[in-house]
């Protein structure tokens, strides 16, 4: 009964940081107020949708554990461990700190439970890739937390080639070996994917002379990557709302001189002003939307500048046919 209603409490609370993460997106883009965003009384909710979306966020944190339960007498005990080891990982990870901090909390206490040498944790960047993480042994084979895997570099040491190896492949899991003062070192990957969107956002390696400990817990290991993904995804979306949020505040014109276009602001107002105008004459009012299919895999291939520079020739191409 507690390992079922502890598994109850950690779905309920990742399923409501998404509820109160989502309304406060919502009133970033739409101006809206957080009371309304949480009731779903603003115009533009779609409440089918927020709620199915909460309700698979706990049914997939507090189901997906029941249904691997060993029946055995002898396994009993194991299945009692993992849950008190998920519970501890989950009360630091989804803690009121800092995501960096809970997370390398976290991996400690990994490391500490499954005898590892390190746990590396990489997020991946569009170019490159970034240790979040660091220990002594991390230190002595890596030579910088910033890893360019289509640099050339000559002092790459071996567990450095692996994990820009897995970087490169992207494979949901692999498993390589590496010899380090005679001894077998076994370097376990898994990727750390956004299901939602099922986007990628880095990997993690685990690093053991013991890799037989790590195999008798990969159930707990899956789990813990559910929820170290989810925190992750979390605070990745809160940077972004955090950004736009300053950029937004901090505009002093009304112009982005850049893409020769309104600022989102101002955009904002003439839309508002023109339904309004609608409403009062009863004019005709027309709004065009156009999306650009696969622009996201274009950002992932090219740099910074040309993805702005595909913007501002498409932009112009549109302001000559139709301004």
């Amino acid at each position: 009964m507690r390992r079922d209603l502890n598994l109850y409490v950690v779905a309920l609370v990742g399923a409501l940081a998404y509820w109160v993460l989502d309304a406060f997106s919502n009133v970033v883009l739409y101006g809206s107020t957080l009371g309304d965003e949480l009731l779903l009384r603003s115009n533009h909710s779609v409440v089918w949708i927020k709620i199915a979306i909460f309700a698979l966020i706990f049914s997939a944190i507090s189901f997906s554990k029941r249904f691997s339960f060993p029946l055995q007498d002898e396994k009993h005990t194991e299945s009692l461990d993992e849950i008190a080891q998920l519970q501890q990982l989950s009360d630091v990870l989804l803690s009121s700190l800092s995501t960096k901090l809970n997370t390398v909390k976290a991996l400690e206490i990994l490391e500490k439970n499954l005898s590892l040498e390190a746990t590396l944790l990489f997020l991946y960047d569009k170019e490159s890739m970034t240790l979040y993480n660091e220990n002594t042994f991390i230190k002595a084979h890596f030579r910088s937390k910033e890893i360019h895997p289509l640099h050339t570099n000559p002092y790459q040491s071996e567990i450095e080639k692996i994990a820009i190896q897995i970087y490169t492949k992207k494979s949901a899991f692999s498993k390589e070996h590496v010899t380090i003062d005679k001894k077998t070192l076994t370097l376990f990957a898994f990727e750390i994917k956004e299901e939602r969107h099922e986007k990628i956002l880095g990997n993690l390696m685990l690093a053991s002379f013991s890799p037989e400990i790590v195999e008798a817990n990969m159930s707990m290991l899956r789990r813990f990557l559910q929820m170290l993904s989810f925190a992750l995804s979390l605070s990745a979306k809160k940077e972004l709302l955090q950004s736009m949020n300053t950029s937004y505040a901090g505009e002093t014109t009304q112009y982005d001189k850049t893409l020769d276009v309104f600022t989102y602001l101002k955009l904002q107002d003439e839309v508002q002003q023109e339904f309004k105008r609608h409403k009062r004459y009863h004019t005709n009012l027309t709004l065009v939307l156009i999306e650009i299919n696969a622009f996201k895999n274009i950002s992932n291939i090219f740099p910074a500048a040309v993805i702005t520079g595909f913007k501002r020739e498409f932009i112009q191409l549109v302001k000559k046919k139709y301004a």
